[in-house]
């Protein structure tokens, strides 16, 4: 007989916390933006093969973000790993594009030091960090994902 199993409290307020994140910061991103500048910048990436594939991956890592937290809401213990390599290669990117070794017009940490860029860049990814530690730390978590990969 198959037993119910629900998703517990930490797990899905991460799950609903990693797809409200990206998509509060997409409609902020927007709205700071405003119309025109983003035509302005969407056209200026297609001229540009570089800004082209940075604006290509930035958008597939935009999606990849939401599917893991659909995932994670699921049970899918590779989606918690997945965000995690994600937030990853996102703090990677910012730092290079901080420090001027990748072009990035829209995809930038501000700062004047390098003390300024890394606080800048932990304030940025405070939300994200909640939602890691709601998928690691508590019992529940633990025990919902390695339940969940155990039947897999």
């Amino acid at each position: 007989m198959n037993k119910a199993v629900f998703t517990p409290v930490p797990v899905m307020i991460a799950g609903i916390g990693v797809i409200g994140i990206k998509c509060l910061g997409l409609l902020l991103l927007l709205n700071e933006f405003g119309w025109g500048s983003l035509s302005d910048f969407l056209s200026h990436s297609y001229r540009e093969w570089d800004s082209s594939l940075i604006l290509a991956a930035s958008v597939l890592l935009f999606f990849y973000e939401i599917g893991c937290g659909y995932s994670i809401i699921k049970g899918q213990n590779w989606a918690r790993w997945g965000y995690i390599a994600a937030q990853g290669i996102t703090i990677a990117y910012m730092l290079l594009a901080a420090m001027d070794w990748v072009s990035a017009d829209m995809f930038i940490v501000e700062g004047e030091t390098g003390i300024e860029i890394l606080r800048e860049l932990v304030l940025q990814k405070v939300p994200d960090v909640v939602v890691i530690l709601f998928l690691f730390i508590p019992l529940s978590s633990r025990h919902f994902f390695a339940r969940n990969y155990a039947n897999e």
